[in-house]
């Protein structure tokens, strides 16, 4: 059974890289980090020609019960090297998704849009199809300047003022509330399941989160009095602060435009503080191509301290190589 597919510019290549292959391994990251896809192919007679910069790799990676193919998306050829001795042939390439027009820099500016309308006017001008919450799309955005900045930075400073997940897959301009369940597709995905018997090794930590900080705080200019006030956010609740508060706060350094913004953004940076207290990350016994990044996971069978946290899939390696095919997650604690 084939593990998987490969075509290059269109044509398939399966069979050829099949029969020369020292290892494949394809990344899929969560955000506006580009996937990543490596293969190493052997070159002892010589025979291969020297990969063409720019040329498309799509890739399908099987389920190891049933053959099924997965589609991973389509990759750009990056990095092509070759090396020896032995002699080899290494191909990298990223996300076709990732245009290089999402990196130029523009100047614009939005006042009193919703986030979908801002989303749906980068959409159009890289021809993407935007697929976004019908909550996140309603957003209204007071006011935000792109100065020399390009679509995607835009973007990106956005969502994460807002506490959201912004990426780009399968010609899809995806934006959404981290770990909501939605495929780059648009449609539902299922709970990530994992047991212990799943798992080959683990690595779990935890950071005391009241050692560095137990609140986030954000400024804003109050136009009514003409001062400076402050606005303080823990457990996600929000209350007006008289002065900048103790050490132990988290303080957001960018004054925000309104109070509207103050709030906003110092949940945002709560919530990804209070993510970021444990992180666990698991290499799979069995291959499990199907999981994708932004899954929501729930695991039995390790500890209690770590049965007991919602995960979020950040970041997912397949490797495929003559020690085996494996997957390998690396997940963050949900709110």
């Amino acid at each position: 059974m084939a593990l998987f597919k490969l075509t290059i510019e269109g044509i398939d290549r399966t069979m050829q890289v099949e029969q020369r292959l020292i290892s494949l391994s394809m990344t899929d990251k969560r955000g506006t980090e580009a996937d990543e896809l490596s293969i190493t192919l052997s070159d002892h007679d010589a025979a291969l020609p020297f990969p063409t910069k720019g040329n498309e790799i799509r890739l399908w990676l099987a389920m190891p019960d049933t053959g099924d193919m997965i589609d991973k998306g389509t990759f750009t050829i990056d990095q092509p090297e070759h090396s020896g001795t032995p002699d080899q042939l290494q191909i990298r390439a990223k996300s076709a998704d990732f245009k290089s027009s999402l990196k130029v820099k523009r100047s614009d500016s939005y006042h009193q849009h919703k986030l979908g309308e801002i989303a749906q006017t980068v959409a159009k001008r890289h021809d993407l199809v935007l697929a976004i919450d019908a909550a996140v799309a309603a957003m209204m955005i007071d006011h935000i300047d792109q100065h020399r900045e390009s679509d995607i930075n835009l973007l990106t400073r956005l969502c994460d003022d807002h506490d959201l997940m912004c990426t780009i897959k399968a010609g899809r301009l995806i934006i959404k509330p981290i770990g909501n369940s939605q495929a780059p597709s648009g449609v539902a995905l299922g709970q990530v399941n994992i047991t212990r018997q799943s798992g080959d090794s683990h690595r779990y930590s935890r950071a005391d989160r009241t050692s560095d900080y137990d609140e986030t705080t954000a400024s804003y200019h109050d136009e009514s009095s003409g001062k400076t006030k402050h606005i303080s956010v823990k457990d996600g609740k929000s209350k007006p602060l008289d002065s900048l508060p103790n050490d132990k706060a988290h303080v957001l350094t960018k004054p925000a435009k309104s109070k509207k913004e103050a709030v906003t953004k110092a949940k945002a940076s709560d919530n990804k503080k209070a993510r970021q207290v444990a992180s666990f990350d698991l290499t799979l016994a069995v291959a499990r191509p199907d999981i994708i990044a932004d899954s929501p996971a729930t695991v039995r069978g390790f500890r209690p301290y770590i049965d007991d946290h919602q995960w979020i899939v950040i970041e997912v390696t397949h490797d495929l190589s003559g020690s085996g095919y494996s997957t390998g997650i690396k997940c963050e604690a949900g709110i």
